[in-house]
Parts: C-alpha cells; structure tokens; sequence
C-alpha cells in the first residue's frame, strides 16, 4: 500500500513543523543558560563585612570560586584619582567590564570603595596590592604589569586585548560590600 501525495505531504508538514518547534525551544534554553547577563548575575548575592578595614587595607574573598578584592582607599588614593590620568592605557574606561554605575574617575560606587575581580583575565594570573607606590594600586605578580587603585592597567604594560581590572555587580550598605546585587540608587 503506497501513500496518496496529499497523505505523503501532510506527513512532511507535520515532520517540519515538529522540527521547527524542537528548534525553537532549544534557542530558547541555550539563549537563557549561555547569555551574558546570565553569567555576570549567576553567583548568589554575598555579604562581606568591612567595619575592621582600615583605609589602605585590602581584603580578597572568594566568591563563586573567584578571587574579588575589596579595598578601602585612603584620602590620598582618592585625591590622585580624581587629578591624574596620564599614563593609563584605558582612563575612560572605555574597554572595561563594569556596571555602568562605574563609569568615573574611580570606578566604583562610592570613592572611599574599590571592589574588582583580583585575576587578570588574559593570563589566569590573581592580583596583588602594590604597595611600593604611595598613591596605590595594584601588581600583576606574572608579568609586573601594574593597575592603579581604580584597577585601570598603565600604559606599557598592555596590549589591545588587555583590559582594565572587571568591577562586578555590588552594593555598598553601611559596613557591608554586597556582592552580586544590583545598587537600588
């Protein structure tokens, strides 16, 4: 028994649209587990006390299996922030990861505040407070290559795939870094 044209197309129909809707859903799932907003709000919300940091100290936390420095600046810090750009490869900021609350001369939420991913992402290597330079910052110990203490790399130590140090999402509350939550302000 052979099939009828009209049996054989509705066959085929039904095949396509099937295929079609297998297609779509599994767009759907690799869009919600591989996009970039999923991996950058993936880690749950951590809270880090910071009442015992004194202004210069650095603290380093593990969170979500990925080393985060939190950093007090002191007022000298903030002052040659806030006047010097001369010599960083990125000032603007222009090629970094950050929220966009980010975007200024400090690269944070507030200027007494400085939270970063401590790992270069180009080399795998953890960062390190530099404390050889009065106005701060911090030091690759695989290459040297230096940041200052808004995490901005210097010119001379970089290439065009290097980036500036990544800020992630945080909060600042009273004594409290929030990380992975979103500022309400």
């Amino acid at each position: 028994m052979t099939d009828s044209p009209t049996r054989l197309r509705l066959r085929v129909a039904i095949k396509g649209k099937l295929a079609v809707a297998v297609l779509a859903v599994l767009y759907v799932f690799g869009a919600a587990f591989f996009s970039p907003e999923r991996r950058e709000s993936s880690p749950d919300a951590m809270s880090v006390g910071v009442s015992q940091l004194q202004p210069g100290d650095t603290l380093k936390v593990n969170w979500d299996g990925r080393p985060i420095l939190i950093h007090r600046r002191t007022e000298a810090e903030i002052k040659w922030l806030s006047q010097n750009q001369a010599g960083l490869a990125d000032a603007a900021s222009s090629r970094s990861v950050q929220p966009g609350w980010a975007v200024n001369a400090y690269r944070s939420k507030t200027p007494e505040w400085f939270v970063a991913l401590a790992v270069r992402e180009d080399k795998a290597c953890v960062i390190e407070a530099d404390l050889s330079r009065a106005e701060g910052g911090y030091i690759s110990p695989c290459d040297a290559a230096r940041f200052d203490s808004a995490g901005r790399i210097f010119a001379g130590f970089t290439d065009a795939s290097v980036k500036n140090l990544r800020v992630p999402v945080y909060d600042v509350e009273e004594e409290l870094i929030l990380l992975g939550r979103a500022s309400r302000r």
